[in-house]
């Protein structure tokens, strides 16, 4: 959600009204992830998704994003994997990872996830169909949207190219990261302050174990048909394997040492720009078999596909196409706009972005610094004040007993079962 704040941000407008109050002497009314330059908010985010959603929303198609970002990297994975394995087989493959759990997920949620696969993707279509300058610009402009595609950068520059091809390849994929390193700059005025990658450094030390079985886990389980073909590939084809395998451990070894546990399947959302390698050793593998026995070339479809179907239970178990998305976002927002004064000022950390996008509320961050000296300045204004309680923060270890010394708080209804809007009052009940 803070994404379609910086996409706004980028067309000009103030992503998250202050109410005419003073950010520098309340910092808890910046959104999350922005930070206060002078008197101006900047999004830590890097700029490449929020330019695409500033586009689709000039275009009326925001919250098609998703699912269009879904369908081109299905049209990618036909076109990538039906050089190796065929037309038929092909539209099995891509079956195959149309139904994968993980790009279900990305294809109903707006995050940059899948837009970074759909950009090594292409670029590796790119790389494969010997058009090296081409696919170092897509790689650019995926190193803008998640500057972690820097790992497919660096493979594809090391071992998918040669010569004047990785030349011309290095040189447009460049653009990307210099590109990124000029727009912090410009924000920032150094680059000691580019707190979007101070905020998600990856700790230097050993892959933790538990992180990397969960990522390995959560991978197999949700594209198996893939990862089985996958091995066939590499037991069959070292060589070919090679590439797809550097550019899937680019991304799985330094996401195995986060520092923070993942919690739930969608944190696999990290490895998405590495599943297209899957897909192609994938593609690879099924050629072997085909090659193999022709009686293998006539079953290898169908019982792909079955095992495509198979996976949509898995995407029903996991709720892959009905965990919230932004459409529950809007209406997160609107319930809470029904429910409050519009010079309200609302003190959350879960829903500040879809109240800033649906709702147009002032918000401010309960656990930023001096949130509760806000509160009580906007009170003694005669401003209406309310908090939003919810189940996720106090899980991260957020504590709102601060606000319930400081306050009197008088429930107003429950947004959701876990998160709940009060009504703040000064401690004798006193309120606008």
């Amino acid at each position: 959600m803070g994404l379609l704040l910086a996409a706004r941000w980028l067309l000009g407008d103030d992503p998250a009204p202050a109410g005419g109050l003073d950010r520098v002497a309340f910092p808890a009314l910046l959104p999350h992830y922005w930070d206060l330059v002078g008197h101006s908010i900047v999004p830590f985010f890097p700029p490449g998704f929020p330019l695409l959603l500033a586009i689709a929303d000039a275009l009326g198609l925001l919250l098609a994003v998703p699912a269009i970002v879904g369908a081109t990297t299905v049209w990618l994975a036909y076109l990538l994997v039906r050089r190796e394995c065929g037309g038929t087989a092909a539209v099995a493959l891509a079956a195959a990872w149309a139904t994968t759990p993980i790009v279900l997920w990305g294809a109903t949620h707006l995050m940059s996830d899948l837009v970074a696969a759909a950009g090594s993707l292409g670029a590796y279509y790119l790389i494969r169909t010997r058009r090296p300058g081409w696919s170092g610009a897509v790689t650019a402009f995926s190193i803008l949207v998640r500057p972690s595609n820097v790992a497919f950068g660096l493979v594809m520059a090391t071992f998918g190219t040669q010569g004047r091809a990785r030349l011309r390849y290095s040189l447009a994929s460049a653009l990307g990261v210099g590109t990124l390193v000029a727009v912090f700059w410009h924000r920032y005025g150094s680059l000691s302050r580019v707190q979007y990658f101070v905020a998600n450094v990856v700790v230097l030390r050993m892959p933790a174990r538990g992180q990397l079985v969960f990522l390995l886990w959560e991978t197999l389980r949700g594209s198996w048909p893939l990862m089985l073909l996958s091995l066939v590939a590499i037991i069959k084809t070292p060589a070919r394997a090679l590439v797809p395998c550097a550019w899937f451990l680019a991304f799985l070894l330094p996401y195995s040492m986060w520092p923070f546990a993942y919690e739930d399947w969608w944190w696999a959302r990290y490895l998405l720009p590495a599943l297209p390698a899957v897909l192609d050793l994938a593609a690879v593998g099924l050629r072997e078999r085909q090659r193999a026995s022709p009686a293998v070339e006539r079953a290898a479809v169908p019982v792909v596909m079955l095992a495509s179907l198979a996976t949509c239970w898995e995407d029903a178990r996991l709720g892959a196409l009905t965990s919230s998305n932004d459409a529950g976002w809007r209406s997160l927002g609107v319930i809470v706009a029904e429910n409050t004064p519009r010079d309200a000022l609302v003190g959350t950390r879960s829903l500040a972005e879809a109240l800033h996008v649906y709702a147009e509320r002032v918000t401010f961050a309960p656990f930023g610094p001096r949130a509760t000296a806000l509160a009580r300045y906007a009170l003694e204004r005669r401003q209406p004040v309310y908090l939003v309680e919810d189940e996720n923060s106090v899980t991260l270890g957020f504590s709102f007993a601060e606000w319930h010394r400081s306050f009197a708080l008088e429930h107003v209804f429950d947004i959701t079962p876990s998160d709940h809007l009060f009504r703040v009052r000064m401690p004798d009940g006193s309120a606008p």
